[in-house]
């Protein structure tokens, strides 16, 4: 794996059918009978893709990491065969799949595959340690369900999911390499700034969602447009409303430097590529080492080597910041090191302009951080005082400001205080 945001109907529970391309009166019929009619109506209806069907699926009741696609093939032997964006072009998982009777026909993924299951995994590196996504593998299916769109929702997350056949003639692999080109493209825009005529509004890319950042009054206010990559754009989850405009997908634009997004209901409105580097620092996972740290932070990871911890400085594999939620990032320390795994606290932060973020710590701290330092508690909290109040960081590129790999914080009232992150991971950052 490695890449990696409502339409509600209620289910009439009193009819036990829910999905039925044909109408039948079955109230003639006992109850047992009625429900095992209603699920193999459902199998039909999923057994009729001969070319598999294209669900747009979002993990997480809040689609707080967008959408993905996952291609599902079914057949009358009970079994599922996935591919998705999120595995490798031509792989392939097949597995057993049930449908059952819980409050309306359940569409249950009961057997692990690797891909399906990805969404689920509290260990897929997409996520919060220990919980993952928290995507679902059942799903219940909703009342609109033809041989033209199913629709099913989370049992866990509540989240709606799409299903619709694929063309004949259409290759999955072929699909997903236009998927990944479409991400590829993606992960160069870390913002965009919409624009309407004389009104604008910028906007950032955290993970697979639109998100606009607004004040009301002292209060931070963030609006999320979930969305799932196409083969020549992206597609939200629910419309999007900016200006008075609605949009349901938009469509990329290959114009070289001045590329940009917009909709075919209204070609004059551009979404346009934006490159803050505050936006590029808090929406990705940057990493830290000992050497890109200035004369204050490597005082501090100094006391660390001094203080013969018993996994030992040199130990630590990784030290980074990571997105956690919006306003807020992960300070984590990760090691294979039996028994001791990570620890992590938690930072607050906001956006100042386009090369500045105000963080702060939040007083949280998790994970095992007493077994990384002797002292506990107490060191730990010397060693986050370099940024433990309120600072203010001027953010520059090291290298190509467009699309850096690595970039430079500069605490502004104490220029000493400097970190280099680097977006490609740096193994065991004390002794680097």
């Amino acid at each position: 794996m490695k890449r990696i945001n409502y339409i509600l109907s209620f289910f009439i529970a009193f009819t036990l059918i829910a999905c039925s391309p044909e109408e039948k009166d079955l109230f003639d019929d006992s109850s047992a009978n009625r429900i095992e009619a209603s699920l193999a109506q459902v199998n039909e209806v999923l057994l009729s893709a001969k070319n598999g069907w294209l669900m747009k699926y979002y993990p997480n009741a809040n689609q707080k990491y967008g959408g993905y696609n996952l291609f599902l093939y079914f057949s009358a032997d009970g079994k599922v065969t996935a591919a998705s964006d999120v595995a490798e072009v031509g792989e392939r998982m097949t597995s057993l799949y049930s449908l059952k009777q819980s409050a309306g026909a359940v569409l249950s993924f009961d057997t692990y595959n690797s891909i399906i299951h990805f969404f689920a995994s509290p260990d897929s590196g997409v996520g919060s340690i220990g919980t993952g996504m928290e995507g679902d593998y059942d799903f219940t299916v909703m009342e609109e369900c033809t041989p033209e769109k199913v629709v099913l929702k989370g049992t866990k997350s509540g989240s709606l999911a799409v299903m619709t056949p694929v063309a004949d003639g259409v290759d999955w692999d072929e699909y997903i390499e236009k998927i990944f080109k479409m991400n590829d493209i993606m992960q160069e825009y870390p913002a965009f700034i919409f624009e309407d005529g004389s009104y604008s509004q910028d906007l950032t890319v955290s993970w697979n969602r639109l998100v606009i950042t607004q004040k009301e009054d002292d209060n931070v206010v963030y609006t999320y447009a979930p969305f799932v990559l196409t083969s020549d754009g992206l597609e939200f989850y629910q419309p999007f409303t900016l200006n008075g405009k609605t949009f349901t997908s938009l469509v990329y634009k290959d114009e070289g430097e001045d590329s940009y997004l917009y909709s075919p209901e209204y070609p004059s409105v551009h979404f346009i590529p934006d490159y803050p580097l505050n936006a590029m620092f808090v929406n990705n996972v940057w990493y830290l080492s000992f050497s890109g740290l200035g004369p204050v932070g490597q005082g501090f990871w100094q006391e660390i080597i001094d203080a013969n911890s018993p996994v030992g400085a040199e130990k630590v594999q990784y030290v980074g910041f990571e997105p956690y939620g919006e306003g807020v990032l992960d300070y984590v320390w990760y090691t294979n090191e039996s028994g001791f795994g990570f620890s992590d606290a938690l930072m607050y932060y906001e956006l100042s302009g386009k090369d500045k973020v105000i963080m702060e710590y939040s007083g949280y701290m998790g994970g095992e951080y007493k077994n990384f330092i002797p002292d506990g508690y107490a060191t730990w909290w010397s060693i986050m005082l370099f940024m433990s109040r309120k600072q203010t960081y001027t953010i520059t590129a090291v290298d190509d400001p467009r699309r850096p790999t690595k970039i430079k914080l500069t605490q502004d009232d104490r220029p000493t205080n400097t970190i280099i992150l680097s977006k490609e991971p740096i193994q065991y950052p004390f002794i680097n």
